[in-house]
């Protein structure tokens, strides 16, 4: 009798706790959703307050925003000139031929040199021919020749 008394008061006990147990953690999730729910309502406010006053301060804003820009670009060339792989070279470098790697400048300058080659030909054909000297292929080249001449 005593025994099936304590195992009465036991499952009745133990469906009592797991009764309060439920309804604590019911009660607790409830309160939570409540509070994020409320949470989010107030996020909410707060950023269409937010937004609401930037649209109103749009002039104070938007030099802090340029300067923002401003110091963007800035970062940005900092890390381009401590880059060792880049060469930086100005305007003037550039047209004087001192950037180096300038495949524009070894261009021109080549074809510079090609041109006063193709005067230097002309200069020659034109002495060869005044003189009287003839001509001789040597080399893949046509070379003048000097006359013979002869003692009178």
């Amino acid at each position: 009798m005593i025994l099936t008394k304590e195992r009465e008061n036991k499952a009745r006990v133990g469906a009592e706790v797991g009764k309060l147990e439920a309804e604590a953690e019911a009660y607790e999730a409830q309160k939570k959703a409540a509070a994020r729910m409320e949470a989010s309502q107030k996020i909410a406010v707060g950023k269409k307050a937010v937004a609401e006053a930037e649209g109103e301060a749009v002039q104070s804003f938007q030099a802090r925003r340029q300067q923002e820009q401003e110091m963007a670009r800035l970062e940005i060339l900092s890390k381009l000139t401590s880059n060792k792989n880049i060469h930086i070279a100005t305007s003037l470098e550039n047209n004087m031929g001192l950037a180096p790697d300038n495949s524009l400048v070894s261009q021109v300058a080549q074809q510079g040199i090609e041109a006063f080659r193709m005067k230097l030909a002309e200069m020659t054909a034109n002495s060869v021919t005044s003189l009287g000297m003839g001509k001789k292929m040597a080399g893949g080249l046509v070379r003048p020749v000097p006359q013979q001449m002869t003692m009178s």
